[in-house]
Formats: C-alpha cells, structure tokens, sequence
C-alpha cells in the first residue's frame, strides 16, 4: 500500500493538471486514502463524519474548484521530498498527517454550517479530542511522527495567533459595533476578552454585572450575534492561510 500511495503521488504530480492521465491517478489516490492506517473518522453525533471526510478529500484533489495537482504538489515541495528515493512509509506517515490537517479544517467548517452555536472550546469529535482552539498532535509522537506534524503544529499556533490578534485589535470594528441595542458596553469584542481571555474565564452572572447588563440579554446576544461573528472571522483567515 505505502509503495502504491507513493506512485499514485507521483503520477499525480507529475502529470498535467485536468489531463486524463492526472484524473485516472487521483481518483486511484482518492480510492486509497480510506484504506490508509488511522485515516477512518468513527460517526460523531455533533458533526457529519462523511461531509468532513469528502471534503478533505476534495482538499487533497481539487485546486480552485477544478481538478488538479497543485495541492499535493505543495505537500511534496515543502517537505522536500524525492518521490523517486523517498521511504514510502515515511511518504505515507507525511501524507497522512497532511490529510488529518485538512481533515480536521473541514470537521470545523461542516459543524459551523450545521448552525451549531460553536464555542471557541468546542471538542471536534476527532481520537485527540482538539478543539477549536486546541488543535495539537497527540503526545510524545515518535521521531518520524514529530517531522511529519511540524506543519501542523505551526500551522495551529499560527492561526491561534492570527484569530488572537484580530479578536483584541478588532481592525474592522465588527466585534465593537455588534451588542445589544442601548448596551454598547456588552459588545463582542468586550465579551470575548473577559470569557476567553481572562484567566480564569469570567463568569456570565459576573459580567453582566459588572456590564450593568441583564444575564438573559448578554447571553442571548452572545448566542445570537456573537459567536456567528466569530466563526465568520475564524473561516476568513483560515482561507487567507490557505491561500499564502
């Protein structure tokens, strides 16, 4: 299977994007990548397993809407791997941790779309159990394991810096300007700061006091406006990452 994945990539790479060569080698891959080890997603009651799961798959095989190679080409350079002399298992533990970094993006994306109210710690349904802000590899990987999620590791920390930052500067002023009506105080950036940042969090029957505000109307608001808010924002620089 390992030697199987590596010649599937190769084709894949080397061929042109759209080309039915190319189209043949992918969906080959794309029949394979179930099989692979620790790959299979077990069904979650808060998310569609299968959703998230076709479109990681679509993540590996697709570039800007069409079929194409681009992606796994990025897989390959950044690691720099010789897909004539690789390890096909080092190949394969590579492939597979870069398919578990999309995979758990797009678990993400569905259970937003599902209208779920998403909390920053919500748990993604995944063997690590991450969360939304806690998405880590599982620990004491062994040598060939820790290279092989570096990437996501850095990726992780990367987006929690970015989300981090945008949440207190709030450039555009889309948390200040959402709250309540006749409590400008409550807003969403004010919020977000004293539930998530604060250490420990604060609690609601203490923010609203503080915020001279009604318990029911913060968190309606909060419920409502605020955490939509916050998965939009989320979503948007995950897809600026996506595209650097």
């Amino acid at each position: 299977m390992d030697e199987q994945l590596r010649q599937l990539i190769q084709e894949v790479v080397l061929n042109t994007d759209g080309s039915p060569q190319q189209k043949a080698a992918m969906n080959r891959l794309l029949k394979l990548i179930p099989q692979l080890p620790s790959v299979y997603i077990s069904p979650n009651s808060e998310i569609n397993t299968r959703d998230a799961f076709n479109r990681a798959l679509e993540g590996v095989s697709t570039f800007r809407g069409n079929i194409s190679g681009e992606n796994i080409r990025k897989f390959v350079q950044k690691r720099n791997l010789n897909l004539e002399n690789v390890d096909p298992e080092f190949l394969r533990k590579c492939f597979i941790q870069w398919f578990k970094i999309i995979l758990k993006f797009k678990k993400i994306d569905v259970y937003r779309e599902q209208g779920e109210a998403l909390s920053l710690d919500v748990c993604l349904g995944d063997e690590q159990k991450s969360t939304f802000l806690d998405i880590l590899p599982a620990p004491n990987p062994s040598g060939i394991e820790q290279l092989a999620r570096q990437e996501e590791i850095e990726k992780t920390e990367n987006f929690q810096r970015r989300l981090r930052c945008y949440l207190e500067v709030d450039p555009e002023k889309k948390l200040r300007n959402c709250f309540p009506h006749q409590y400008p105080q409550a807003n969403c950036q004010e919020i977000t700061k004293r539930r998530f940042f604060k250490e420990p969090p604060e609690k609601w029957k203490k923010l609203a006091q503080e915020l001279n505000i009604p318990l029911g109307t913060v968190t309606s608001h909060w419920q409502r406006k605020c955490q939509p808010l916050l998965q939009e924002i989320a979503k948007s620089i995950q897809e600026q990452m996506e595209k650097e």
